[in-house]
C-alpha cells in the first residue's frame, strides 16, 4: 500500500512516520517554497485538573 501526504506540519509528518513503521510507504508533498519555524505552542492543563 502506498500513502500521499499533502502538507508537512507536524501532525501530518507524524502520521507519514508511523505509516512507515507499519511498513506503509507515505510521501509527504508540501507546497510551500520554504519550511519556516512555527512558534512553539505550550498546553496548558485543563481548569480543575
Amino acid at each position: 500500500m502506498r500513502v500521499l501526504i499533502a502538507g508537512a506540519g507536524i501532525g501530518r509528518l507524524t502520521a507519514a512516520l508511523s505509516l512507515h513503521a507499519a511498513g506503509i510507504e507515505a510521501t509527504v508533498i508540501e507546497g510551500a517554497r520554504e519550511l519556516r519555524r512555527h512558534r512553539r505552542r505550550q498546553l496548558m492543563p485543563a481548569p480543575g485538573s
